[in-house]
């Protein structure tokens, strides 16, 4: 075996199996060599497009980790691998002048950039780096080149992430980010400042400056705005810092100068454009909040907030972790609560429920009714850094939906977060059942942003019909640890993902996990009232064009990051439909279950950390899916369903079989695979069981005629089944290199 040596540096050295491309590790003090391995596969040099594995090194106290550089931009990468060097996670993507990867460049003795490697790593990067906080024991930097925001600490830098990926300054519209500081006990916060108004709020991030949550939002002169200025060493007003910060806040209710004895009275006691404030402290919406055993008398409804048809109010409390309700408040009903208000406010409160707690949070809808811009059911509802949690039944008998604005517009959400649990009709042990948290049929302009839904306790969080401006941005759907697969009963009453139906609009920079998806329907032959209105209002085949673009798809094994049905052609369809930019990380990328012949093509995306600039997706019938006309692209593809012809193009391919096995219904006939160009076979363990645990036990290769049939046996069937033919290589045999276990 003739090898070469990659990284001479350090005490891990790089090789290279000159024959076969092959990665791995060797102390380089002597021993055994080690397979560096991503997903079960050792790798190879060349196996990820566009990178270059450059370095491995312990770097401290046992961890591993393996140096990539992105040749077009030069930029450092880092992987986590465990004490055997398989892959754990990726880290980050660094440029190679700031901090971090001056740093990285020291921690393995590599030189990626030209500059010596010795002596001491730099610390602060001055010379290309804005300081944007000088102040307190954490320094805020700024790469003024591509605006992304690092922490310094003890000499150390840390990218900022949000949801993954490292915060840009300019990320959230309208907000300034201030500083950071380590605020006591290890409890890092991050302060921003709504531009608008001059607001103050702060994330908590963990001890690597991951986003966690959102706290609050004060004015800069109130007790917590002040605090927050002492505890940051920042001066937002003009005021000084220094001295003692002032006293928690009140729990006055007030309007004004006016205060009330109870949120009940309070709203009662509202005009247009009342501006409701809570302090810190928990309130009870059914009872006296100075007397927990006398119950309000003020309102035939007690546990509304609203109950008024007035425009402007707002109720704002002092932070979701600082303002609690108790008493199952809900937001509005049309049925006990008259008609909506206009303009409404919620912001900075905690929303508590116990197991009492059913029916709907906020239902203004009048049904199912086609949409009037004129008249819609409610106009200008603003969510806020509001958090739902406890025990909630939901509308029973309505699948325990939660929010129906079904016919509204102008309505955002934003840094909300929802826990809630107990949805009627929903099985946490199966995840059959249950219903949505929103529910949106017609209406306009729908915006949830900045904002977390954990899903353990109901089914899905949101769905947007016959709607064609939705806007889901960098929000974190953290689903149950189940596939929630439709059944295909009911497409608007049978929830598994967050839907798009028959909806257009933006699904962007979104985290979803735990079995969360993107699910996207077009079904033309809806004949619901409100869909064959918009029909005839906006042609036959509305343009509802959706873009699905820098998302983070953590998918379960078995499952999927997206999944397409429509009863359109695929031709028509792809105009419709726009994805690229994402990454896709374990299961299925893209599933589509399309009826009609033929593949859909979306643009650059990445794919269990390869990148790709085709996916090329099939549907249930036996699709051609042709890359070959695609000069210079490297390609994931798959046929899904049907005996397909899947012809590859002229860089590394992908040819991916997730779907059950037939070995009449469903074999793919590969036209042009090869092995020199780096293509791969790419083997869900969740349908070839064997092959995660033990290498590529049970999969044969058989000679037929001039091609290369791919058969697996399974152990739980006893039976040998063609998933796969390869035209004209009869007489090759393929290396584990030449396969994927994903």
């Amino acid at each position: 075996m003739s090898t070469t040596l990659l990284d001479p540096n350090g005490n891990i050295q790089l090789v290279l199996d000159s024959g076969t491309g092959l990665v791995s590790v060797v102390p380089a003090a002597g021993g055994t060599s080690v397979a560096v391995r991503f997903q079960g596969i050792q790798i190879t040099a060349s196996q990820f497009a566009g990178w270059q594995i450059l370095a491995a090194e312990t770097i401290a106290a046992g961890q591993n980790r393996v140096l990539w550089k992105e040749l077009a931009t030069g930029r450092l990468h880092t992987w986590t691998v465990d004490g055997s060097w398989n892959y754990v996670q990726s880290n980050g993507i660094f440029d190679p002048s700031s901090p971090e990867g001056l740093q990285l460049q020291q921690q393995f003795s590599v030189d990626a950039t030209g500059a010596p490697v010795t002596g001491q790593p730099p610390t602060t990067g001055t010379s290309t780096l804005q300081v944007l906080d000088p102040n307190g024991s954490v320094r805020l930097l700024r790469d003024p080149a591509t605006d992304l925001v690092s922490i310094q600490s003890d000499g150390v830098s840390l990218p900022l992430r949000f949801q993954g990926s490292q915060v840009r300054a300019s990320q959230f519209a309208g907000w300034q980010i201030l500083a950071a500081e380590t605020i006591a006990a290890g409890q890092n916060r991050v302060l921003w400042k709504e531009l608008a108004t001059g607001r103050l709020h702060t994330w908590t991030v963990d001890g690597s400056w991951n986003y966690v949550q959102s706290n609050g939002i004060f004015d800069p002169s109130s007790p917590e705005g002040l605090q927050l200025q002492q505890q940051f060493s920042v001066d937002a007003t003009g005021a000084p810092v220094t001295g003692q910060p002032p006293p928690p806040a009140s729990t006055a209710i007030k309007i004004g100068t006016q205060t009330f004895p109870t949120i009940r009275s309070a709203i009662q006691g509202a005009a247009a454009n009342s501006l409701i404030e809570l302090g810190t402290g928990t309130y009870n919406i059914t009872k006296s909040d100075t007397d927990a055993s006398s119950p309000a008398t003020s309102g035939a409804s007690p546990a509304t907030l609203t109950g008024f048809a007035l425009s402007g109010v707002t109720i704002r409390g002092a932070g979701s972790e600082a303002t609690v309700i108790l008493g199952n408040p809900r937001l509005h009903t049309l049925q006990a609560d008259g008609p909506p208000p206009v303009g409404f406010r919620l912001e900075g409160v905690k929303l508590n429920y116990d197991a009492a707690a059913e029916g709907y949070l906020l239902a203004p809808s009048r049904g199912s009714l086609p949409y009037d811009p004129s008249s819609p059911t409610m106009a200008g509802l603003s969510i806020v850094d509001v958090a739902f949690t406890g025990q909630h039944r939901g509308a029973v008998g309505v699948s325990g939906t939660y929010m129906d604005i079904s016919g509204s517009k102008d309505i955002l959400l934003d840094r909300i977060v929802v826990k809630l649990e107990g949805q009627y009709g929903y099985s946490p042990a199966t995840g059959e059942g249950g219903g949505f948290f929103l529910f949106m049929e017609g209406g306009r302009n729908l915006q949830a942003r900045n904002s977390s839904f954990f899903e353990a306790g109901y089914s899905s969080s949101l769905i947007a019909l016959f709607t064609p401006d939705v806007i889901m941005d960098s929000n974190q759907f953290v689903g149950s640890g189940l596939i929630k697969q439709d059944d295909g009963s009911d497409l608007e009453d049978n929830p598994r993902g967050e839907r798009f139906y028959n909806a257009g609009g933006t699904f962007t920079n979104n985290r979803l996990s735990g079995g969360a998806f993107f699910d996207y329907l077009y079904v033309l032959a809806d004949q619901g009232v409100v869909w064959r209105d918009y029909l005839a209002k906006e042609g036959p085949i509305p343009p509802l064009k959706t873009s699905v673009v820098g998302n983070v798809f953590d998918i379960l094994n078995g499952g999927y990051g997206m999944l397409i049905r429509s009863d359109l052609p695929v031709q028509q369809l792809q105009g419709l439909l726009d994805v690229h930019g994402n990454a896709f990380n374990g299961g299925v990328a893209v599933k589509s279950e399309l009826p009609s012949p033929g593949g859909l093509v979306f643009g650059p995306n990445t794919v269990n950390g390869v990148a790709f600039d085709r996916l090329r997706v099939g549907g249930v019938q036996s699709d051609d899916i042709n890359a070959a006309g695609d000069a210079g692209t490297s390609n994931w593809i798959s046929g899904d369903l049907g005996n397909d012809t899947l012809t590859g193009g002229t860089q590394a391919d992908a040819f991916v079989f997730a779907t059950p096995l037939d070995g009449v219904a469903n074999v793919d006939r590969i036209t042009n695979f090869s092995v020199a160009q780096g293509d791969r076979i790419w083997l869900d363990d969740a349908i070839f069981t064997s092959l995660s645990a033990n290498g590529l036990s049970g999969l044969t290769q058989v000679a037929n005629g001039a091609d290369l049939e791919l058969r697996y046996f399974s152990p739980a069937t006893g039976t040998s089944t063609t998933f796969a033919t390869l035209s004209g290589l009869a007489g090759t045999t393929l290396t584990a290199a030449s396969f994927v276990i994903f």
